[in-house]
């Protein structure tokens, strides 16, 4: 797989997981933490990674015990026109799930 070179994005950006022990509803809290001082982001228990997309840090190391997980996370990142054109052929009801 070559690695495709990405921008940090300028736009908001929401997960796009829906994940059990999601910290979503902690966000408001959590971002206070992070500050314009730190230059990465580390979260070994990513689930759906809202802190993440939350806070857009310069860097970031995302980790889970969840081989699948991480798995589909290095597919968007490096490969986001491969998966996008696959969840195209889902039937409109399964792109709800």
């Amino acid at each position: 797989m070559t690695p495709v070179v990405t921008e940090m994005p300028t736009k908001n950006c929401t997960p796009f997981l829906r994940w059990a022990g999601s910290k979503r509803l902690l966000l408001p809290i959590l971002q206070t933490f992070w500050t314009k001082k730190y230059t990465r982001y580390l979260e070994p228990f990513a689930g759906s990674a809202c802190l993440f997309f939350a806070i857009k840090p310069p860097k970031a190391i995302l980790g889970d015990l969840n081989e699948e997980l991480i798995a589909t996370y290095i597919e968007v990142k490096y490969r986001m026109g491969a998966v996008l054109k696959e969840l195209e052929k889902l039937h409109p009801a399964s792109r709800r799930e």
